[in-house]
């Protein structure tokens, strides 16, 4: 067992950090609120972008595993059942529909993901009726999107609250960077298993919508891109439009960081490599200030819930960061989501084997679910 780690900013006692106070490190109701500044400086402001950006070593993965959305379908369930739900149906030409309220609605997030997973059991398995799907699946989220000015915004025609808020209700039509860069994937992956053009024309009107960048509190709909007073960039899974911060949700940011690295390693956009360079540069910058030492991570830095079941997928994505770039800072940051929990889960302050880096960059069966019905 290794008794210490050690970064960057501080040193971490594997059972917890001293100057936490104890009475909140497993009190959620006691949690404080976030910081939303950043608990680090990284890269330098770019005049031509206008955001902070640090140059990384991109990789192009290749293994089967170094996909964040593999799942073991010859030895697993079938696509059909991993992606069964009792929260959805499915319209006469097979488009998931997901109930929200009494009412059941398209779902860009849904169609993205269950492209994303048929794509993938096409590649496992080799049949063709998952190809077909997928594509069939990418033609609707086309039908699903406004395209303004060249872009395409893939839309929810539901009101929402987020975090059950009243000051933060999207209103209809309302869009999302988390299904803007899964959607993005899907016309990316497309592409590259199948070579037709229509799905490179999508996936370039798809990256045009990241290009738009907020630099208020409140703009003109649709954006999913937005900057903050220290010069980050941040794509907003639910760009609110309340008059306060932004609401910075974590794993719609970096789902979204995954759309524009699939773009990036198809097109060798100058484009798409600086916006991976700027949006990994902000995960770098902000991503302790998601962390509550001793709990649970923030599911956002706008307010104080806790990730619930959403940090294991922190940590997964964490790790899917390090692979993409090579940089030791995302498995370290890795390390600290996991301690965290390490310690809230011991008994006693009983042995805790340190494993963190043996987990797994892609998500289990009950992960994928809660993930295929987000908002």
């Amino acid at each position: 067992m290794r008794k210490k780690f050690v970064s960057g900013m501080a040193a971490f006692s594997l059972f917890g950090i001293a100057s936490i106070p104890t009475s909140i490190s497993h009190a959620d109701s006691l949690r404080p609120n976030p910081i939303a500044e950043p608990s680090q400086v990284v890269g330098k402001y770019n005049e031509q972008y206008q955001f902070n950006m640090e140059k990384f070593s991109i990789q192009k993965l290749t293994g089967e595993k170094d996909d964040p959305y593999f799942y073991d379908f010859r030895n697993g369930k079938s696509v059909e059942e991993l992606l069964k739900s009792t929260a959805v149906k499915y319209d006469q030409d097979g488009m998931p529909m997901v109930k929200i309220g009494d009412t059941f609605y398209y779902h860009p997030v849904r169609t993205a993901q269950e492209a994303l997973y048929y794509i993938n059991s096409y590649k496992q398995l080799g049949k063709p009726e998952h190809l077909e799907k997928a594509k069939k699946l990418a033609a609707h989220l086309v039908k699903l999107s406004l395209s303004p000015n060249s872009s395409l915004y893939f839309a929810y025609s539901f009101e929402y609250k987020v975090l059950g808020r009243l000051e933060e209700k999207l209103n209809p039509p309302w869009y999302s960077g988390m299904s803007q860069g899964q959607a993005l994937s899907v016309f990316t992956r497309l592409y590259e298993v199948t070579k037709e053009d229509k799905y490179l024309q999508w996936a370039d009107k798809t990256f045009q919508s990241f290009l738009k960048i907020n630099k208020s509190i409140s703009a003109e709909k649709p954006w999913v891109t937005a900057t903050d007073t220290k010069s980050y960039v941040w794509f907003e899974e639910y760009p609110t439009e309340s008059n306060t911060q932004h609401v910075h949700v974590l794993n719609g940011f970096i789902f979204a960081i995954y759309g524009i690295y699939d773009y990036y390693l198809s097109t060798d956009s100058l484009q798409a490599e600086n916006f991976l360079y700027g949006s990994l540069s902000t995960m770098l910058a902000y991503g302790d200030r998601f962390r509550l030492p001793g709990q649970q991570s923030y599911y956002a830095l706008k307010y104080n819930n806790t990730a619930g079941n959403y940090h294991n997928i922190h940590i997964r994505q964490l790790r899917q960061l390090n692979k993409m770039t090579t940089d030791s800072r995302f498995s370290d940051m890795a390390d600290r989501f996991y301690l965290d929990t390490a310690v809230t889960k011991s008994k006693n302050l009983k042995f805790v084997p340190y494993i963190p880096r043996k987990i797994a960059s892609y998500f289990n069966e009950k992960e994928i679910q809660i993930l295929m019905n987000e908002k």
